[in-house]
């Protein structure tokens, strides 16, 4: 949703972006951070886009002219390591594994594969923003603890069920600030949030993130049964999303970002 979009651009310019290169690896026919990107960030901010679908592209790059975007799928972009100044985007909902022997050699599944590929260009010190499936989170693996040894949890805000059409799956919007060798900014502990525990309303396992910070959920935590007896998490909307969205912004940092040339790290 549009409000979303605002929000996270809202929440990128608190946590200190203030413009530079700019990376949506899985813009869409919409354009969502291309078209909800403030007016006040437009001079000195350069937009580049990334669709796999040609049709998508051709759509993207007639609404958003100054932006560029490049038709192919993320895995076959190549881009410098450390050069953009905020990366963002909502990841691909596909059940695949890319094959990208640079950027994913843990042979993560997608929506892993892009939070992980983004956090590598991103900039020591810059921001990286992405909504991605609750899996990320509440299913502990290698992937966390590859996002730990190079980036920061600034924090993350889980959305409530069925604001995405493509998935009933509950949506987190998970930020992190790249690493910086002698940074200062203390982020969430990695052991915190690389770590999963049973959620006492729910019997359900998901991220100790939102065991400690349960205002971080922007509903109610419920549990669900599939069609094959298979139980599943949903959150439940409650209130107005944005004035939610705009009350868990309270819990985040005023100031995160500090961006640095990569020669001088």
């Amino acid at each position: 949703p549009v409000v979303v979009g605002q929000f996270m651009w809202k929440l990128a310019q608190r946590l200190g972006f203030a413009n530079g290169v700019v990376l949506d690896p899985a813009t869409g026919a919409n354009g969502l951070f291309l078209g909800t990107m403030p007016a006040d960030l437009s001079h000195g901010t350069a937009l580049q886009g990334i669709e796999m679908d040609t049709l998508s592209a051709r759509i993207a790059s007639q609404l958003y002219g100054l932006a560029s975007i490049e038709n192919k799928p993320f895995q076959d972009v190549k881009k410098p390591n450390n050069r953009f100044d905020l990366t963002i985007t909502n990841v691909p909902f596909e059940r695949i594994t890319p094959t990208d022997l640079k950027h994913n050699k843990g042979g993560y599944s997608l929506h892993n594969y892009f939070v992980n590929k983004m956090l590598n260009l991103t900039a020591p010190g810059a921001l990286s923003m992405v909504i991605t499936t609750s899996n990320t989170l509440d299913a502990v693996g290698a992937h966390l603890t590859e996002f730990a040894g190079k980036a920061q949890l600034v924090g993350a805000i889980r959305l409530p069920s069925g604001i995405y059409s493509a998935t009933q799956v509950p949506t987190d919007i998970l930020v992190f600030r790249k690493n910086i060798e002698g940074g200062k900014f203390v982020g969430i502990p990695a052991e915190e949030w690389t770590t999963t525990g049973t959620d006492e309303s729910t019997g359900l396992t998901i991220n100790n993130y939102f065991l400690k910070h349960p205002e971080m959920v922007a509903g109610k935590l419920e549990k669900i049964t599939g069609r094959f007896g298979k139980e599943g998490l949903r959150v439940a909307a409650e209130g107005d999303l944005q004035a939610n969205l705009e009350r868990i912004a309270a819990a985040f940092p005023d100031i995160a970002v500090r961006r640095v040339d990569t020669d001088s790290v």
